[in-house]
C-alpha cells in the first residue's frame, strides 16, 4: 500500500547515505517495487499507537487503515511495536522471508 505521505518519505530515506544508492539505483528499485503496490487514495487517519520517530507513523498509520496484515520494516522504532499492535504484524525483512516461506 502506497500514499503520497509514506511515498514521500520512501524517496527521502532511499536517499540516505547508508543504502549507498544512486539516483539511477533508486529509480530501478521504485520501478521493481511500484507495480506491486497499490494506492491509498482518501485521508490516513491517526492511529492510537505512537512511533517514536514521526516520520515513520504514517506508515503504520496506513497499515491499520489499510487492514494490511503485514508491515516490513528495518526501522528500530516500527519494530519495536511488534507486540503491542494487534493483528497487524510488524516484521524485519529476514522475518518476513521466513514468514512468507512458512505462509505457501
Amino acid at each position: 500500500m502506497l500514499a503520497q505521505p509514506t511515498a514521500r518519505e520512501l524517496l527521502r530515506v532511499l536517499a540516505y547515505r547508508t543504502f549507498r544508492l544512486e539516483p539511477n539505483d533508486r529509480e530501478r528499485l521504485l520501478e521493481d517495487l511500484l507495480p506491486w503496490c497499490e494506492s491509498w487514495t482518501g485521508s490516513i487517519p491517526a492511529s492510537s499507537h505512537r512511533v517514536q520517530d514521526p516520520h515513520d507513523q504514517v506508515f503504520l498509520d496506513l497499515a491499520l487503515a489499510a487492514a494490511t496484515p503485514v508491515l516490513v520494516s528495518g526501522d528500530a522504532n516500527l519494530l519495536a511495536l511488534q507486540e503491542s499492535v494487534n493483528p497487524l504484524l510488524i516484521l524485519s525483512p529476514a522475518d518476513f522471508q521466513t514468514w512468507l516461506a512458512g505462509s505457501s
